[in-house]
């Protein structure tokens, strides 16, 4: 989450959307009235290398978004303020941080649709992650690694095989958005899944069921969205607490937060996912990210 230094943070008037994230119409419009005011806002073995994600839509850099995002002025005010009190506590607030989440998830794209639709890059990384998983399950994990010359990890514990598949679910460097700065985001928050991952003793990369994929699928974007909060709002964390170590628990605290309010209503959606079509895979995932800003959006204490 970058605790090394504080910075300035994303400022309110900073577009939400880059203009290097093309629409190109995967994500259909939503009309998310549940968030209309501003509260708290005051193949066969061996083929070859592969890349990834693997068959995934070239991304339309004319496109243009269907509707225009409207961004709420201060925006990120009163959820920094919620984030900063849940910091300051030393992760205890927790109530603090569900206010948070509340008015970011409300206020910072004017619409849940436009966060999901932020979230493209890290869809993307998802969706190769979760063909990379898939094809370990239907080839067998030797096989795969064969293909994907990494024979080296074969044998090796899933820690280091999960590692060393990074540099082949972030290898699309003609994508538009590689190497920026939500690529970062989206390969910390890989490095934080893979340790939740392996943290969970029925994960074996010879043997997954599909109740494996769907959880490392949801840790995945999980994590992708408390890296997400965090690099928003978070811009005055390293001020009101200096220590790494307890930084690292507040972020771990944020993590299990975050899932205890997602993952009941992502999971169905991942395991729907992984019965249906494969093609629309990014798309579906970047729906997935909608829901999950949905519920956020949603919480009362």
């Amino acid at each position: 989450m970058g605790t090394s230094a504080s910075g300035g943070g994303a400022g309110n008037n900073n577009p939400l959307i880059p203009s290097w994230i093309p629409f190109d119409g995967g994500l259909p419009p939503q009309n998310d009235t549940d968030n209309e005011g501003m509260e708290d806002g005051g193949g066969e073995e061996n083929e070859g290398p592969v890349t990834f994600p693997i068959d995934q839509p070239e991304m339309l850099p004319d496109s243009k978004p269907e509707s225009p995002i409207v961004i709420p002025a201060n925006r990120y005010t009163a959820p920094r303020k919620q984030l900063n009190k849940f910091v300051s506590s030393g992760g205890t607030d927790r109530k603090s941080f569900d206010r948070a989440l509340r008015g970011y998830s409300r206020n910072a794209a004017g619409s849940t649709s436009g966060l999901a639709r932020r979230m493209a890059p890290s869809a993307a990384r998802v969706a190769g992650f979760t063909q990379t998983i898939n094809l370990i399950r239907s080839e067998g994990l030797d096989n795969t690694l064969r293909r994907l010359n990494l024979t080296e990890y074969i044998g090796k514990p899933v820690v280091e095989v999960l590692s060393a598949l990074t540099d082949y679910i972030f290898s699309d460097i003609e994508n538009i958005f590689h190497d920026t700065q939500d690529d970062s985001l989206t390969k910390q928050a890989y490095a934080n899944a893979i340790v939740r991952i392996c943290e969970t003793d029925d994960i074996d990369l010879n043997t997954l069921t599909n109740e494996n994929i769907e959880v490392m699928t949801a840790t995945f974007i999980e994590e992708t969205i408390v890296q997400r909060v965090f690099t928003d709002i978070g811009n005055d964390i390293t001020k009101k607490e200096t220590d790494i170590d307890k930084l690292i628990e507040i972020e771990n605290t944020a993590y299990q937060i975050v899932s205890g309010w997602v993952r009941n209503t992502i999971v169905p959606e991942i395991k729907a996912m992984q019965l249906g079509n494969q093609d629309n895979l990014r798309q579906n995932i970047e729906n997935i990210y909608r829901i999950a800003f949905d519920t956020l959006s949603k919480i009362q204490n």
